[in-house]
């Protein structure tokens, strides 16, 4: 599983310096097909690696430029979240269940491929 979520989060985050964010779909799904023992393993690898990245973005990108991004999307946002660091979290969880599913859907996809004898 390690390293799923390695590669995962590796092949997500050149993927999404490219190409549109809803890339690590994909991303997930190829490398849950190669590594994924089972459809448990491959949501938390998929979720763990594009948790991370993304968490571990944000949070680059929030200190960069001192909260102020984060400061005025939290006041978009209809729930009173005060601190910056909760936004980052949501951010990480958000994506990490795209991730998850997407790789959950990847395990599907094989052991559906493997029974069909193809």
């Amino acid at each position: 599983m390690l390293s799923q979520v390695i590669l995962t989060a590796v092949f997500s985050y050149f993927s999404q310096k490219y190409f549109p964010w809803w890339t690590i779909v994909f991303v997930s799904i190829i490398f849950a097909i190669i590594f994924s023992k089972n459809k448990f393993y491959a949501f938390c690898g998929g979720f763990i690696g594009v948790a991370l990245l993304n968490t571990s973005y944000a949070s680059i990108i929030n200190s960069k430029n001192a909260s102020i991004l984060s400061k005025k999307i939290m006041s978009l946002m209809p729930c009173n979240i005060s601190d910056p660091n909760i936004l980052i979290i949501l951010t990480g969880i958000i994506f990490g269940l795209v991730g998850g599913i997407s790789a959950f859907s990847g395990s599907l996809l094989k052991s559906f491929l493997k029974n069909t004898g193809k």
